[in-house]
Order: structure tokens, then C-alpha cells, then sequence
């Protein structure tokens, strides 16, 4: 009789075995694919800011010539700016409508301090069109030289941040700098460009 109970016992026990072992495995199964996914979540994460800011790197060391219609609106604005009386250099503000609303508040911001020290007319503003740069300034006021363009056909543009860069004799682009609303990095690249005008 007890020898039956025992048989009855393990044969429930290994009932239970089979029904919740499954069980068990398949949410085990499912808890290592879901990290798995939230690893390569992360990695994928990695790689693409990782990406962003080897990108970032180069286009801030990249250098070029202003495309030819920048450069005839450039020079309406400036008429004698490729001449010995002309300004050596500018520095230029490019933005779109896709770019960082907070972004773009900030580097007017921190433009509206250097123009103090190197004058508004040294600051040329590239804006997409006059309703969009109205909700950062009041362009009936702003004594900043503005040409509306969508493009300046810059690699710079691919993505869409705010950017600013320097402008020389032939139309010279260099200095581009991508500026962050946190970082020290921006005080920095202003400090330059402040010591640069003084010159």
C-alpha cells in the first residue's frame, strides 16, 4: 500500500515536473532574448552617437569655399568685403527650421555678448526665411547683416544642428563649431573668435 502511495507520489511530482519546467523555461528563454534586445538596444545606441560625433569631428575640421550664390548675396551685403577696404573677416550663424529651437536661442544669445566686443556688423546671420528668424529676433531692429537661404550646400547642414564658422578674404570658410547649450567648448570657440577680431 505505501509502496503504491510513493509510485502515486512520483508520478505526480513528475506530472508537475512537466507541466511548470516548460513553463519555466520558456520565460527564462524570454528573459535572456529581451536582454538581449535591450544589449543590442544599447549597442545600437552606442554606435549611433559614436557615429554622430566622429561625424561631428570631421565636419568641424572641414574646410571650404562658399558656394557661388551665398557668395553674391554675401557680397550685397558686404560691397566692398573682397576689397583692401573690406572687413578681413565675418563670422557666419547658419540654421534651418529643423534645427534646435533651444540651440538657436542660445547662440543668439551668446552672439549678442560678442557683438559688444566686435560689433554687429562682423555677424552675418544665414536663415531660411524672415517669418522663421522673427521668432528669435526682431529683424526690423537687429543692426545683424541677414541672407535668407535654405542652403549653402555645406556638409555641414546633414545635421541640422545650428552651426557657426568663419568667413575670410575669397570667400575661405573655416572655424565651423557646432555649439553645445552646456558646454564649456562654446565659451571657449566665443573666446577665440574674440581674441581673433581684436587682431
Amino acid at each position: 500500500m505505501k509502496s503504491d502511495k510513493l509510485i502515486l507520489l512520483i508520478i505526480l511530482i513528475l506530472i508537475a515536473l512537466n507541466i511548470f519546467w516548460p513553463i519555466n523555461y520558456m520565460k527564462l528563454k524570454q528573459h535572456e532574448q529581451l536582454q538581449n534586445s535591450q544589449f543590442q538596444l544599447q549597442n545600437n545606441s552606442l554606435n549611433n552617437e559614436l557615429d554622430f560625433h566622429k561625424k561631428l569631428l570631421t565636419l568641424t575640421s572641414f574646410t571650404t569655399v562658399l558656394n557661388q550664390s551665398a557668395a553674391n548675396r554675401l557680397n550685397a551685403k558686404y560691397p566692398n568685403f573682397n576689397s583692401q577696404q573690406g572687413f578681413e573677416k565675418l563670422i557666419a550663424f547658419k540654421f534651418s527650421e529643423n534645427s534646435c529651437t533651444t540651440c538657436i536661442l542660445k547662440i543668439f544669445q551668446d552672439l549678442e555678448i560678442l557683438s559688444d566686443v566686435i560689433g554687429q556688423e562682423k555677424i552675418i546671420i544665414f536663415a531660411p526665411n524672415p517669418s522663421f528668424l522673427n521668432r528669435y529676433i526682431d529683424i526690423t531692429t537687429s543692426m545683424y547683416k541677414i541672407i535668407y537661404i535654405e542652403s549653402l550646400s555645406l556638409p555641414q547642414e546633414q545635421l541640422n544642428q545650428p552651426f557657426l564658422f568663419m568667413i575670410h578674404k575669397n570667400y575661405y570658410l573655416s572655424n565651423f563649431f557646432f555649439p553645445d547649450i552646456t558646454s564649456e567648448e562654446t565659451e571657449n570657440y566665443l573666446g577665440n573668435l574674440r581674441h581673433l577680431f581684436r587682431k
